[in-house]
């Protein structure tokens, strides 16, 4: 029996006790008690790179008496964003055969491709994931990615295992030929192809970021697809920004994070999977197995760059653990929670070799089994955890 699953959540939601419709200003009742300081906030979203995108900013009153002060920038500011967007899903969406990531694939077995500096820019970024993560986060798994057809939930019967092995010869970050000088790239396989969806979502938000504070937005949220920025202003009298951590096996939330500054992504089997004889088969493909990974739940990930959080989340859902300690070194300011079902052999292993997992991680279990390892600084903020 096959059974398909549409997302039905985002991974995260923004908890705000205010309330506004899409693209419509009223006032922020939180922030009266901040200096008198008249704050407005703006809120539109749009669907977007396959997703949906929202974007919340807020802006001082200078004049109360003209009533649109800050509706200017704003609404430039949400321009901006969805202009940024547009431009990442018209150069690297696979589904447009105009794509400059098409054109690419169409043609870089046969001559070196000569990218542009956006396309340089994402392949190198993918390169250090790449090498962050040992190989789990390989942006050539396309061939592996349309086998398993776990994007569209064409899938109605499992791969064989040749099928599998003759997909994974056309997948691998090093058989890509790169030419620094001249930027190109070439494919030394036939039939292999690049991938961006789990990397382009964060290089959007952390682009449209830029961007956003070169015109003056100083607090605000940008969220593509549960890849979510937090500016480091919040508004009124807050301390922080809440974000919640879907629970992966029931309806809402296992607690929310504060935090400000920051992006938040995270990878989960439960956003996109099929059933198959009772079995799930999540859209996550471990690119050294060809397969689906297994058993893990799903992995949050907080970094001051939305793209890393993107890369992370998945590379340390594949990775199921291992390597944390290393990433921690490099990336210092990285949060990373784990959920799991149990403690599976990979996740056994990963513990007995980190000292993050084994000596500095608090564990918690939950309902239906679900195990939570918390890794990084002040994950004891994380409220309302027990209550899953």
């Amino acid at each position: 029996m096959q059974r398909a699953h549409p997302v039905k959540h985002f991974l995260f939601w923004i908890l705000m006790t205010a309330l506004v419709a899409g693209g419509y200003y009223r006032r922020n009742a939180l922030s009266k008690t901040a200096k008198n300081a008249r704050m407005w906030h703006y809120k539109a979203n749009a669907k977007v790179m396959a997703t949906f995108a929202e974007v919340t900013f807020w802006e001082k009153d200078p004049d109360y008496k003209k009533g649109k002060a800050g509706h200017e920038l704003n609404t430039k500011a949400k321009v901006i964003v969805w202009t940024v967007f547009d431009n990442v899903n018209t150069r690297f969406s696979n589904y447009n055969k105009d794509s400059e990531i098409s054109k690419l694939n169409a043609s870089a077995f046969d001559a070196p491709f000569k990218c542009s500096d956006e396309m340089w820019e994402l392949l190198m970024a993918s390169k250090v994931a790449f090498e962050d993560s040992h190989g789990a986060f390989d942006v050539t798994a396309g061939p592996m990615i349309k086998l398993w057809g776990l994007y569209r939930f064409e899938i109605k019967t499992l791969p064989t295992e040749d099928a599998i092995n003759q997909a994974r010869e056309k997948c691998g970050f090093k058989k890509l030929k790169f030419d620094n000088e001249n930027k190109t790239v070439k494919f030394s396989v036939a039939g292999m192809s690049i991938d961006f969806g789990g990397i382009a979502k964060g290089y959007a938000v952390d682009k449209a970021v830029k961007k956003l504070r070169e015109i003056g937005i100083e607090k605000g949220i940008v969220n593509l697809g549960g890849n979510i920025y937090c500016f480091e202003n919040t508004p009124g009298d807050r301390d922080h920004y809440k974000v919640a951590i879907k629970h992966p096996r029931a309806e809402g939330a296992i607690g929310y994070i504060p935090f400000k500054g920051k992006a938040v992504a995270t990878s989960g089997d439960y956003e996109r999977f099929v059933e198959i004889d009772g079995n799930r088969y999540t859209h996550i493909i471990n690119p050294m197995s060809g397969k689906p990974v297994s058993e893990i739940c799903s992995v949050t990930v907080l970094s001051k760059s939305a793209l890393l959080a993107d890369v992370l989340s998945t590379a340390i859902f594949i990775n199921q653990g291992k390597h944390c300690d290393e990433l921690l070194k490099k990336y210092p300011d990285l949060q990373i929670m784990l959920i799991s079902e149990g403690v599976n052999d990979t996740m056994k292993q990963a513990i007995k070799t980190s000292s993050l997992l084994k000596n500095q991680t608090i564990t918690q279990r939950g309902s239906n089994g679900l195990v939570a390892y918390k890794i990084g600084k002040s994950w004891h903020r994380i409220h309302d955890i027990k209550k899953w």
